[in-house]
């Protein structure tokens, strides 16, 4: 009998990260969900450890952590991430510019540096998906931290794929759209705020935007992230997938 995948999830308490966490679960894996905090058990049939992705110490400690648990890394999902502010670019702070880099891109750079060393020791050639979003290639009104710090994530996920290819480590990013949810409910929000028109005339128009009609589930993502993470895709890498229900055709 094949060993069981060892897959780490960050970001893995709710909304996007429970569905990913979800799916790795119900497809046999050995999955470790990561959040800065745990209210709950976590998703069933998961294992869970509190990381905060920005923190160096915390960084640390869960590396150590992990080490003692997992001889290997198969499969890391950096889906940790902050929405950060919606607010015209002369009125964002260094500080709500830099929260958003710290989490979305750094944490990003850390969890692959940190967890190389195991990932290099996966028999059936590990793989990183990095959670970017449509945003980084079709930015949102007032979104500029948000939509940067996607933007680089897709390009930190070109640049690891050149490098560690020859190690059979592949490297690839899903770009969601408006993924049904709390985040999106805020985003939606904060939209209306800036635009001073009613949420359900935005949340429309975000729906409308789509050739289908609707939102993005976050299963559907999952689902994607699950297939890169297989071996039917071992020949993909550097590439950005967009689960966007049509709003964004790259």
């Amino acid at each position: 009998m094949a060993e069981q995948q060892v897959a780490v999830v960050s970001g893995g308490r709710y909304g996007l990260g429970a569905a990913l966490v979800g799916e790795f679960v119900a497809a046999g894996y050995r999955v470790i969900a990561t959040s800065r905090r745990w209210t709950s058990a976590g998703v069933e049939g998961s294992e869970t450890m509190v990381l905060d992705v920005a923190d160096a110490r915390s960084m640390a400690e869960f590396t150590t952590g992990l080490q003692r648990r997992v001889s290997r890394v198969d499969v890391l999902v950096n889906n940790a991430g902050v929405a950060g502010p919606t607010a015209p670019i002369g009125s964002i702070s260094d500080t709500e510019w830099d929260e958003v880099f710290a989490v979305n891109v750094r944490g990003v750079f850390w969890m692959c540096r940190a967890l190389l060393p195991l990932l290099r020791r996966s028999d059936s050639g590990a793989r990183i998906i990095n959670i970017a979003s449509m945003t980084g290639k079709r930015p949102l009104f007032q979104r500029a931290p948000y939509a940067a710090s996607k933007m680089a994530i897709i390009g930190l996920t070109r640049s690891l794929a050149l490098e560690l290819g020859p190690e059979g480590i592949t490297v690839n990013s899903v770009s969601p759209g408006n993924v049904e949810g709390d985040r999106i409910s805020a985003v939606i929000a904060g939209q209306a705020l800036a635009q001073g028109r009613p949420e359900s005339e935005v949340r429309r128009e975000f729906a409308a935007s789509s050739p289908l009609g609707r939102f993005v589930s976050p299963e559907a993502v999952a689902r994607t992230v699950l297939f890169l993470a297989s071996d039917a895709a071992r020949e993909i890498t550097g590439a950005d997938f967009g689960v966007t229900a049509g709003v964004w055709m790259d």
